[in-house]
């Protein structure tokens, strides 16, 4: 989850900025000032290619988006409501693969024609997807389950604060992603297994924290 609102968030902020950057050209003028026939045939070719490279981003944002219902909920979008992000490794080689395709698509479009807003998110967006390409053998190397966040307080957490329940629809979604709770914590247990097989384990002074706030999600009602 937290790989994917990253790869999400760094496309928000591509797509922010291109945004703040075509505002302020206008507000300044800078598109509307004087030029010469040449200019404007060069200025009208950066913004195909620009446009051409806009329409990329916001399909892999899209993209990321509808793979992930919990950060479709962080949006305030309903259209998985009652399903959980899948965490299984199996899920994580399919991400691989589409942020591989990501750059691919990318590295097709042809920088020197794009505008100067263009140049810039192109800069960033392409700097993270290799980043997370790069960072991906190492998938493992971090803790899943830690003192600060994991899946042990963040799925109730998730559901307090970001289930939004405005109908009966919404109702039985939450009751589905209750029954579900299981599958998720599956695959937290297989993922969790994994690292320990590599000897990737929490430090010793996690377990007295994390033991009791894990047990404390299954005390009280209803249990």
């Amino acid at each position: 989850m937290r790989k994917i609102l990253s790869t999400a968030s760094t496309i928000a902020l591509v797509l922010s900025l291109t945004a703040f950057s075509e505002l302020h050209a206008a507000e300044t003028g800078i598109e509307g000032t004087a030029a010469s026939a040449a200019t404007n045939a060069k200025t009208t070719a950066n913004q195909s290619e620009s446009d051409r490279y806009y329409s990329l981003v916001d399909d892999a944002f899209k993209h990321t988006v509808s793979r992930s219902p919990t950060y479709q909920a962080y949006l305030g979008i309903k259209k998985d409501i009652d399903k959980w992000d899948d965490a299984s490794e199996a899920r994580a080689l399919e991400n691989h693969e589409i942020e591989k395709s990501n750059l691919i698509e990318l590295q097709a479009i042809n920088f020197d024609t794009l505008n100067d807003a263009a140049k810039l998110s192109y800069r960033l967006y392409k700097s993270e997807t290799e980043r997370g390409i790069r960072e991906f053998q190492f998938r493992d190397h971090s803790y899943p389950v830690n003192t600060m966040f994991g899946q042990h307080t963040g799925i109730p957490t998730f559901l307090m604060n970001m289930h939004r329940v405005d109908d009966l629809k919404d109702a039985n979604a939450y009751i589905t992603r209750l029954e579900t709770i299981d599958e998720q914590i599956d695959q937290l247990i297989v993922n969790l297994k994994r690292r320990q097989e590599n000897g990737v384990l929490v430090p010793k002074f996690v377990f007295p924290v994390v033991i009791p706030a894990s047990k404390n999600v299954i005390t009280g009602a209803p249990f």
